[in-house]
């Protein structure tokens, strides 16, 4: 036999192994391993580095499929490096697809997106539609983990109709199941998500694509639980768990525990509950899935609870929002960063570009120019609409001023954002017929201030709805506890100075007192047309670690009257400067204001702070959030 001839045949034998390889991913992913590597070690002995890299990126995408991802990272990044190299554009996109999928599994979304788009950077230039609906595909999965639901929803919806045009069974199964996830999570409409659900199941099952069946059948089990249909949902999700334990996928094999404790805690069957959840906490640990550990410790914490099991169910609640906390934070940076690199590569992308246009017909340049032009600030747009949803998020979890007002009848609430989100907020509760309000000044403003205001209104309703801690002091202390822990600045070398100053009340209408801490907010108080003021303490929650610090906020108490009139605010409105020459607002002039205000009816008040601030800013742009809140006994 010639040499021609072996290259031929071994080219052939390669081809056959690698392909057959890639198709045993979803059935047998074990098993596609095995292959692989031997393929693997015939093109690195015959020197051919186009089927070395073929082979690694099957290896990597079977360890993917078993949730090894950091088997899966090593191999994928070896195949892209060969790839690259050999300028081959398609197989780049492959690898691309697969290494965004494990930064997805892992909550890195940051990562995840950067290599989506330059993906699709690739794709402008083999104009192949397949892998442009792959990785809009993956895209809308990013979108939907960051809860940009309507983003995702069109994406998908886009995708599966390319999908059908070219006649992409595979694709069209994997984006009726994504639309049915956000029907499920984002519509609350079970039934309409059962529907896509069923549709892609036929394209998996005809397909024997057992990865999807497993996934699509435990979404299947969860629609069909909130539709009331319980031996539905219970054959959905054992057959998905068996389906995982078939392939040997621990991730899959964790989620499908969690699912089954879920069921069997709503159902009332503890002792299934507790082997399942165990099960699942056992093999998440193993493999640091913080996405299924938190949710864990939240199912095993309320489970407890049922029991009478208060201690464990304090221990488990803890767990769950530490965990949960710390997923918040990463995930926090990677969004914003996320979001940073779209812009920058979609920037670059546009520069080189136009650069490249500039030896073209100059008519035909301007034109291309142009519609680039549109094209950033179109995806620019969608930026700030990511970001004016996320303002809708922070407004659902204000306090609603019906509710407030059923506990404190006369209140006003002025609450001027600078930005389209807001790092100042108002949190209000009634617990043990006390009523509960706060004004809370977040670092910063915008984005940053807006993720920090989240961080502060889980940890009040913790601390006090959850734990029952009433008294303003103790609450404040808990409250920097919990901000430090979130933030990681209970440790020498923490850098991040992020924190929070707040007014806290404590209302108790039938012991005649009210009770006041404040961590670097002053609280003032009309009575008699005389202005009286709570100082709080010179400290904030959280910052940066000092060693041997023991933080104590002191709780004041006023013995009410009827009629006297109290306000607490951030430090927005006096700091704001105007005026007609530039200058701060100050302390001095507001008291003055609140003093001459104090006894107009609560509508009236409020408009006379919000008239006296507008004049006072004339043209001055607004410097900060701008929060004041007013009530009367």
């Amino acid at each position: 036999m010639n040499t021609n001839t072996e290259n031929t045949a071994l080219t052939t034998r390669l081809t056959e192994m690698t392909d057959k390889a890639w198709d045993l991913l979803d059935s047998a992913p074990k098993e596609s391993i095995l292959l692989s590597e031997q393929a693997y070690a015939l093109a690195l002995e015959a020197s051919d580095e186009y089927f070395t890299a073929k082979a690694l990126r099957n290896i990597g995408a079977a360890h993917y499929r078993l949730s090894e991802y950091n088997l899966a990272l090593p191999k994928l990044n070896e195949a892209l490096k060969i790839f690259q190299k050999l300028d081959n554009h398609k197989q780049e996109i492959i690898c691309g697809n697969l290494i965004g999928m494990i930064f997805l599994a892992i909550a890195d979304y940051n990562n995840a997106m950067e290599y989506f788009i330059k993906n699709l950077e690739l794709i402008g230039q083999t104009r192949n539609r397949k892998d442009e609906i792959d990785t809009m595909l993956r895209m809308g999965i990013c979108y939907m983990r960051i809860g940009e639901y309507d983003k995702a929803l069109d994406i998908n919806q886009r995708s599966l109709q390319m999908a059908k045009e070219v006649n992409d069974e595979r694709a069209v199964g994997a984006l009726l199941s994504n639309i049915g996830n956000i029907y499920d999570s984002a519509k609350k409409d079970p039934a309409r998500a059962l529907q896509y659900y069923e549709s892609a199941m036929e394209i998996f099952t005809k397909r024997k694509d057992r990865t999807n069946e497993s996934n699509t059948l435990e979404n299947m089990g969860i629609s069909s639980f909130f539709l009331g249909r319980k031996k539905e949902s219970e054959k959905y999700l054992i057959d998905a768990l068996f389906i995982r334990k078939e392939m040997e996928s621990k991730a899959g094999i964790a989620r499908s525990h969690l699912n089954l404790g879920f069921f069997y805690l709503e159902t009332g069957d503890y002792d299934k509950a507790s082997s399942h959840l165990k099960e699942s906490l056992e093999i998440a640990e193993s493999i640091n899935i913080k996405s299924i550990l938190f949710e864990n410790h939240l199912y095993l914490s309320r489970m407890y609870k049922k029991l009478g099991s208060f201690e464990l169910a304090l221990g488990h609640y803890e767990k769950f929002h530490e965990i949960q906390h710390q997923v918040f934070n990463e995930n926090r940076d990677k969004i914003t960063k996320s979001l940073q690199i779209r812009y920058e590569v979609e920037k670059m992308y546009g520069e080189k570009e136009i650069y490249r246009l500039k030896n073209k017909d100059l008519a035909e340049a301007n034109r291309q120019i142009t519609e680039q032009k549109e094209e950033i600030e179109a995806r620019n747009k969608d930026i700030t609409d990511s970001i004016r949803y996320a303002r809708r998020i922070q407004e659902a979890i204000l306090p609603r001023m019906e509710e407030i007002r059923k506990g404190v009848p006369e209140v006003f609430v002025m609450y001027k954002p600078k930005a389209i989100v807001s790092g100042d907020f108002y949190w209000y509760t009634r617990k043990g017929g006390k009523e509960l309000l706060a004004v809370v000044d977040c670092t910063g403003h915008g984005v940053p201030g807006a993720f920090m205001s989240m961080i502060g209104n889980s940890l009040l309703n913790e601390i006090v709805n959850e734990r029952g801690i009433l008294m303003p002091g103790e609450i404040l202390k808990h409250l920097d506890e919990g901000v430090r822990r979130a933030l990681q600045q209970d440790r020498r070398e923490a850098e991040t100075r992020d924190g929070m100053d707040i007014s806290l009340s404590m209302l108790d209408r039938a012991g005649g007192k009210l009770y006041y801490a404040g961590a670097m907010r002053p609280l003032y108080y009309v009575r008699n047309g005389e202005l009286k003021e709570l100082k709080g303490d010179k400290m904030s929650i959280g910052g940066l670690y000092t060693e041997g610090m023991e933080v104590q906020f002191h709780t004041y108490c006023v013995e009410v009257k009827k009629g006297d009139m109290f306000y607490m605010f951030s430090d927005g409105y006096v700091d704001q400067f105007g005026g007609g020459r530039g200058r701060k607002y100050l302390a001095k002039r507001f008291q003055e204001m609140l003093r001459l205000v104090s006894g107009k009816d609560i509508e009236e008040q409020e408009k006379e702070i919000q008239r006296s601030f507008m004049e006072w800013k004339g043209a001055e742009e607004q410097i900060d959030d701008v929060l004041v809140i007013g009530f009367r006994i």
